[in-house]
């Protein structure tokens, strides 16, 4: 169904260009050649019009989404780094804020002020939550994937006790500066808050997931030492037993996403009072679909791709 449906925006789309860009006479010719396809069955040819103004109307509103107005000069979107009262918000252009300039009594309101608030999906908790990706936004770990899949291949070994085991991520994996300075100033500052790093990652077996967590957490303990209020999980489609990412981020009651993929940012767009932050993958990161920073209207940390 997904892919008619495709098919028929892909020839609307077509049409619709042909009609837009037709002298007069070609439009009428147009139209009573589709009239003739239809002349039996009348109320078929108004529900294809009304079908292809639609489409019409979608591909203008996907096309002005899609738009990066990378051209607006910056005093467009100028604000004051130091309690993020913006002075003038660029719904079109990606807002970069520095990480020193967040505060969590303000960037909720500054965040979902930037995205459509027609949620539905209601928390589960109300209690404050931070939620953070792990790959390419706590850690480099294009190594380590990489590393995994070499040894993998020639072994026959299982990646993931490659790339879950704490000794080899350690040697491999490179700490992002900004986000390690993100958890550490929340950690410090912000008792009342439960801090999650939601992991899309599967382990070799059910019973491993507990020891893979702990291993993870071993390994973050060496980036923000004395982190009493930070957990782990690891998220997997491939158990029903686990929760999947947006089930984590709903049980645990995620205010703020702090994350590099497309997925993580919609799914925090979904969540009621849920507002997402990105933060940029390394140019070096080998990890490039559903990467897309600013097409969701979040705000992006600046600087936080190294």
């Amino acid at each position: 169904m997904q892919g008619y449906m495709y098919t028929l925006c892909y020839f609307s789309r077509k049409l619709v260009a042909e009609v837009a860009t037709a002298s007069v006479t070609k439009k009428k010719e147009i139209m009573e050649r589709l009239r003739f396809y239809f002349s039996g069955y009348p109320y078929k040819f108004d529900m294809l019009i009304s079908f292809l103004i639609g489409c019409f109307v979608m591909n203008c509103v996907h096309i002005i989404i899609s738009l990066n107005m990378n051209n607006y000069p910056d005093d467009l979107c100028q604000y004051c780094s130091s309690t993020l009262e913006y002075q003038t918000i660029s719904f079109n252009k990606p807002l970069h804020i520095p990480w020193n300039s967040l505060n969590l009594s303000k960037i909720e309101d500054r965040a979902s002020a930037r995205i459509n608030s027609t949620t539905t999906i209601d928390n589960d908790k109300s209690g404050r939550s931070l939620c953070f990706d792990y790959d390419d936004t706590i850690v480099f770990t294009t190594p380590i994937f990489e590393f995994a899949k070499t040894i993998s291949a020639y072994n026959k070994n299982n990646m993931w006790d490659i790339i879950n085991d704490a000794y080899i991520s350690t040697r491999f994996s490179i700490n992002k500066n900004i986000t390690s300075l993100i958890l550490q100033n929340y950690v410090n500052r912000a008792s009342n808050t439960s801090i999650r790093i939601i992991i899309s990652r599967c382990s070799s077996s059910l019973n491993m997931f507990d020891e893979d967590e702990a291993s993870i957490q071993r390994q973050i303990a060496t980036i923000i030492p004395h982190a009493t209020n930070l957990r782990v999980y690891m998220s997997c489609d491939k158990y029903p037993q686990r929760m999947s990412k947006f089930e984590a981020m709903r049980h645990f009651g995620c205010r703020i996403m702090f994350g590099n993929s497309d997925e993580s940012i919609h799914l925090c767009t979904l969540l009621k009072n849920c507002s997402p932050l990105r933060i940029l993958r390394s140019k070096n990161s080998t990890s490039t679909s559903t990467y897309n920073p600013g097409f969701f209207n979040e705000l992006i940390i600046s600087n936080s791709d190294y």
